[in-house]
């Protein structure tokens, strides 16, 4: 795949890679939308999604060193097993993402190993777009006030409620 992104996230992968390779993760959880869907039952089918971006060989077995080397733990994947299908994005595209099921699992919790017997469960929540807009909203509220707190070096733990 020749693009300037797909080589930037490649390369993104590989930088995360060394440095968890270098400085193992303890006490630790990582969150975030990683655009790579790293097993065949992250993707509605993998034969088919082969050559698309987010699902290639490289990108799929950059990921999986990443968790094993870098000292990761999916999460996600440790409590569903590896034989369920399982997505937290589908396309805006198809007429109803719902009944078509053309998900991929594009976003990815994962915890250091001494965190492994700590995880008690793992739930998906959908929600419609209301629902998303607010909780953009509230994002942008905590992204704001750690902003405004962030020259306050006093070792506070921020706390939001609702």
């Amino acid at each position: 795949i020749e693009n300037s992104k797909f080589a930037h996230k490649l390369k993104f992968i590989e930088e995360m890679s060394d440095h968890f390779m270098s400085n193992k993760p303890q006490t630790e959880v990582l969150v975030g939308d990683l655009n790579i869907a790293p097993l065949a039952n992250d993707v509605w089918s993998s034969k088919q999604l082969l050559k698309i971006v987010s699902h290639t060989p490289i990108e799929t077995d950059g990921l999986k060193r990443l968790i094993v080397k870098g000292g990761w733990h999916d999460a996600v994947r440790a409590y569903f097993g590896d034989d369920l299908k399982l997505y937290s994005w589908w396309s805006y595209r198809a007429r109803d993402w719902r009944a078509s099921d053309r998900g991929r699992r594009l976003d990815h919790i994962w915890v250091s190993h001494d965190l492994v017997e700590q995880v008690m469960t793992v739930d998906f929540k959908s929600c419609d777009l209301d629902e998303y807009n607010s909780l953009q909203e509230r994002i942008n509220e905590i992204r704001e006030k750690l902003e405004e707190d962030d020259d306050d070096d006093d070792g506070d733990i921020l706390a939001l409620n609702r």
